[in-house]
């Protein structure tokens, strides 16, 4: 069920720390529109829960992800609360699972889950939920499964991250099975 408490009579988004995670709750605003919160994990788990919630307050969905890849448990739910769908998102990965990229990202020089330091903010972050927030804002991680290709081999699943700084774009692919790691580096284009 959505928190109504926290939210408290103001039925206004609110952000909050709670044992190290930083909670982000959006209450349902008008008929028909869902609610839903993003519970950030500390930074050495490095991930959050997506809760998405139907009008009455009870949750229509539940995930985990690690950027905008779920991983999991995928779970809806009727108006009632009762489980009607759940995908196991794992079957997908190769050998490099979303809890090994933190310490991918790391070795990169991106960010250090255990002082807050990082190439994007002047002073380190505190280390608790709201590091993992503020990654997410700047750091784009998706993923690619395994693909057969016209061998009858397959490719190897990829990780890629982005971010981007000044006026370029940085890549980098990190092959799902071996974690090695390609940077790649792209002027941003600008469109009028």
């Amino acid at each position: 069920r959505l928190n109504f408490e926290a939210v408290g009579d103001s039925r206004k988004s609110i952000g909050y720390l709670k044992d190290n995670w930083y909670i982000h709750l959006s209450p349902p605003t008008l008929p028909g529109n869902l609610g839903h919160q993003f519970e950030y994990a500390p930074a050495k788990e490095f991930y959050l829960i997506y809760s998405e919630y139907h009008p009455n307050g009870i949750i229509k969905r539940k995930a985990r992800f690690i950027g905008d890849v779920v991983f999991g448990k995928d779970e809806y739910f009727n108006e009632r609360g009762k489980l009607i769908k759940s995908t196991d998102e794992d079957a997908k990965f190769g050998k490099i699972k979303p809890q090994d990229l933190p310490g991918i990202i790391e070795k990169i020089g991106l960010f250090n889950t255990k002082t807050g330091e990082n190439i994007f903010t002047k002073e380190p972050l505190p280390t608790d939920g709201r590091f993992t927030s503020n990654m997410f804002d700047k750091l784009d991680i998706y993923f690619a499964p395994a693909e057969q290709v016209k061998d009858g081999t397959s490719s190897a699943p990829l990780w890629l991250v982005i971010y981007r700084t000044h006026n370029r774009e940085i890549y980098y692919t990190i092959d799902g099975e071996t974690g090695e790691y390609i940077r790649e580096e792209e002027e941003m284009r600008i469109y009028y």
